[in-house]
């Protein structure tokens, strides 16, 4: 996503739950990034699966979620 930055932490949501972790690392030749995270497969359900990215900032303690959009 756009501005990502090197080494962000970002939670994926499964149908409204959070289901996974990963970061989201920078492309050399510009200011996007790739991201990536492991779901287990038993949280999909057999059809209709909806997945969400939020960004993680803030102490440990009170973490904040930022939406961020995946997909085209």
């Amino acid at each position: 996503y756009k501005g990502a930055g090197a080494d962000r932490t970002l939670v994926f949501a499964l149908n409204g739950r959070i289901a996974g972790i990963g970061s989201a690392d920078k492309f050399k030749r510009n200011d996007d990034a790739y991201y990536y995270a492991l779901l287990a497969p038993t949280l999909f359900a057999p059809t209709g699966n909806r997945v969400e990215a939020f960004a993680v900032t803030g102490p440990a303690d009170a973490p904040l979620l930022t939406p961020v959009r995946i997909g085209n």
